[in-house]
């Protein structure tokens, strides 16, 4: 039996994928495996194929990565910018409130003392 590549080498074993015969130096193509260099050329295609479909789903899934990164990053950003706005607020409440207790007071002092001069203050 004769090589199907080399086809006037003898064969020295049969492809396990096709039956098809081999001489050795195509035997020594897959080192020796018993399979046949184009059954060895269909399982190279089809782990290519395979390979670059899962890089296209990795590298989708790495935009998604770096997007959701961001959006964390954005949203701790604003929660920080916002816990210093509710705090400098407050701290700014408080001042308002403690000038509008004193203008009351004075407000309440100057009214007083306008009404005991005969003249009204409002």
């Amino acid at each position: 039996m004769k090589c199907f590549i080399h086809m006037d080498v003898e064969a020295i074993s049969v492809c396990k994928k096709c039956g098809k015969a081999m001489c050795a130096e195509c035997s020594a193509y897959s080192n020796h495996t018993g399979i046949c260099p184009e059954c060895r050329c269909v399982e190279f295609i089809a782990e290519k194929n395979r390979l670059l479909k899962e890089n296209k789903e990795l590298k989708k899934e790495r935009c998604w990565n770096i997007f959701w990164a961001i959006v964390t990053a954005i949203t701790i950003i604003g929660l920080f910018i916002n816990i210093y706005r509710f705090v400098s607020n407050g701290k700014t409440i408080e001042r308002n409130e403690e000038r509008i207790q004193l203008l009351t007071k004075e407000i309440d002092k100057l009214s007083i003392s306008m009404v005991n001069k005969g003249n009204a203050f409002v």
